[in-house]
């Protein structure tokens, strides 16, 4: 489950996450004297992935910096080791690109983006999802007149004569609402305008792993 401490942190839930990770991790050690890396990779979607993306879009980060979460970091690390049989302190980025598997912070990313897409392109195959009090609205809606912010979340459509418009939240007090909208209006336009959510989240997967490359 996830634990919420009094100050808000995080640090409870991502040891509990670490915690579990460990009987995989010596597990995967022994799976990997009998099974081979295409079946490694399989049983880490299996037995260790779910226990990265659970509820992330809540005690997650975008930002790889982030302190509370380098002890994650470093287990998805040993992981990735273990599946291909690295030695320690190997890096990691050409191997997981080459696995096509996402860091701690692009996880976070591709969840929080495929939890709200519904509600940017919503469709009939999303009428019966539960109630939700984000209230997500386009800042042309906020003035009636132009102005500095208005003109900031609007962007020009390439090759087209329309524009299309960012989102945020009516409700800019609510934190994690707030910290949703800046990583969605992060995404390149092509990314965002694609209404169909099982492409989407093929691109912006592609998109992420082609990012986590380069860093």
């Amino acid at each position: 489950g996830i634990t919420v401490a009094e100050d808000l942190k995080w640090e409870e839930t991502v040891a509990t996450r670490v915690g579990k990770l460990r009987t995989v991790i010596q597990w995967f050690r022994y799976l990997r004297t009998v099974l081979s890396e295409r079946m490694m990779v399989r049983m880490y979607y299996a037995h260790a992935f779910p226990h990265l993306i659970y509820a992330i879009a809540v005690w997650g980060s975008s930002k790889g910096s982030s302190s509370y979460l380098q002890p994650l970091v470093k287990a998805q690390k040993k992981i990735v080791r273990i599946i291909t049989s690295m030695p320690p302190r190997t890096h990691t980025a050409p191997i997981m690109k080459r696995l096509k598997i996402l860091n701690i912070q692009n996880i976070y990313t591709l969840r929080v983006c495929a939890e709200m897409h519904p509600f940017i392109h919503p469709s009939d195959e999303h009428k019966n999802r539960p109630e939700h009090n984000h209230h997500y609205t386009r800042a042309n809606q906020v003035h009636t007149h132009n102005t500095r912010l208005a003109a900031s979340m609007q962007q020009f459509i390439p090759n087209t004569n329309k524009y299309w418009n960012k989102h945020r939240p009516k409700h800019a007090a609510s934190a994690l609402t707030v910290k949703y909208m800046q990583i969605w209006n992060s995404l390149p336009e092509t990314i965002r305008t694609e209404k169909n959510i099982k492409l989407f989240k093929l691109v912006l997967k592609k998109h992420l792993l082609e990012q986590q490359s380069g860093q």
